[in-house]
This record gives structure tokens, sequence and C-alpha cells, in this order.
């Protein structure tokens, strides 16, 4: 098995994405783009100011066994001395990242990912940037531990705040967001990692994890990377009739 220069022993090859490494300029972009199929869709949630994703005591747990990455200790919490009837929570990028082996005292190198909806994840054909050719697809699992529910939601369905006015980023440095290490741009029919909470009640708060599992282009053999992500508490859309969560169950 060629490992190539960057092998890191302890990792299990887990998927060959030759074909799809290969393909995804053209079949990628052709289901990524969904702007005239979701323009008109109405939204369905949006970015909460009355609630906020937390993790002050995150604890991180590598498995390279399974090539999984488990963050636990994440919360979501209810910011009001009211009920909430209902929290989401959406994860729209991630970023891996590793030390600079030119200079590991310093900064990270974050790794940009593509989400890609026919492997419900986040591609990269080229996770190194020197053009070795080593392919990873990442894909996330929000798991509810206070009971919810668990699924993907399109990103063009999720509103920037109540007003309804404008999608939610795109961009994951936008004017409002937090800011974060790489710059990515969500297309509107990205079906993202979603989970659906339930109401939270006064000043509480529902816990949930973030598990990744890494997949290595077939032929390469690493271990599991720590995982920048940035997770947000989301509020449900009013519409005549009861709400529409716009959601795929898993």
């Amino acid at each position: 098995m060629d490992r190539g220069p960057h092998h890191v022993e302890g990792a299990t090859n887990m998927a060959a994405l030759d074909d799809l490494l290969t393909t995804r300029n053209g079949h990628h972009n052709d289901d990524h783009h969904y702007d005239d199929h979701h323009k008109d869709l109405p939204y369905t949630w949006y970015n909460d100011p009355n609630s906020t994703a937390s993790a002050d005591e995150l604890q991180r747990y590598i498995d390279n066994d399974n090539n999984t990455l488990t963050y636990v200790g994440y919360e979501a919490i209810n910011l009001t001395d009211q009920t909430l009837s209902d929290v989401g929570v959406i994860a729209p990028w991630i970023a891996p990242f590793y030390p600079d082996p030119e200079n590991p005292d310093g900064p990270p190198i974050f790794v940009p990912m593509e989400w890609d909806n026919r492997e419900h994840g986040w591609l990269t054909s080229d996770f190194f940037g020197d053009d070795s050719g080593v392919g990873l697809l990442v894909t996330l699992k929000i798991v509810p531990l206070d009971g919810g529910e668990r699924g993907y939601i399109t990103a063009g369905r999720v509103a920037s705040d109540e007003n309804l006015n404008h999608v939610f980023g795109p961009n994951s440095n936008a004017d409002g967001l937090p800011g974060f290490p790489t710059d990515v741009t969500l297309d509107p029919g990205d079906r993202l990692p979603f989970a659906d909470l339930g109401p939270i009640g006064p000043n509480g708060s529902k816990a949930f994890n973030l598990i990744y599992e890494y997949h290595w282009e077939d032929g390469y053999d690493y271990d599991v990377f720590r995982t920048a992500s940035q997770p947000f508490t989301l509020a449900p859309a009013p519409k005549d009739g009861g709400h529409d969560s716009g959601a795929v169950w898993l």
C-alpha cells in the first residue's frame, strides 16, 4: 500500500474515493448548484438570537481504529427566561487541521473542505495542499443526547435572522458571524448535517455530540486529525398552519 509522503501510523483505510474525486468537477457541480430549484422555497429555520451552541468543557476522543473523532460537551442553551418551543442545530462548515511541518510551533494548517450532497459530507482532493493527491471525505453526525431527531437541512432554507430576508451565511466569514479559519461559501442546495433538539425550558440546555468519520482515498492510510467546526442553533420560522421543518430525517 502506498501511504504517501505524509503517512501517520495507526490509521485504517476507510474508503475508495478514486472515482468520486476524479469526476467531482463534473458530477459534483451538477449536484451542488440548486439556485433555480431552491430560490423560491420558503425559509423553515433561522439563526436564533435566543439560544446559542456552547462548549465550555469540550472533550475530544479520537479512535484511529475506526477513523472517528468525537467531540463531547456541546450544549444548546436557552438564553431567555421563556421556553423555546423548538431548537435546531446545524453544522455548516468544518476544517481539519494539523501542525505546520515547517513551523510546528506556529499556527496550524486548516484544510478547506467543500460539501458534497452525493456523499453527505465534506470533500477535498488534495488534503495536504501539495498536489500529492491525497483525497478525503469527512462525514458528521450531530447526536442529540436529550431526545430529538437527526438528519439534513438544505442551506437555502435557513435564514440569517427572524426577519427571513436573507439566507444564512452563505460565507463562513460573512458579516454578523463569529468568523472561521477557512473561507467557505454554501450553495443553497447543500444538504447539511442537522438535529432538531425539541423544546428547551427557561435558561435550560440540551446536550449534543459531534461525531466525525474520516474516509481516506483508497491507497492512503492516515490517522484522524483534529477538526474545527462551528455549530449554530436555529429557531423554526413561523408558518400558517404549523411549522414545516424542511428537514430530511435519518
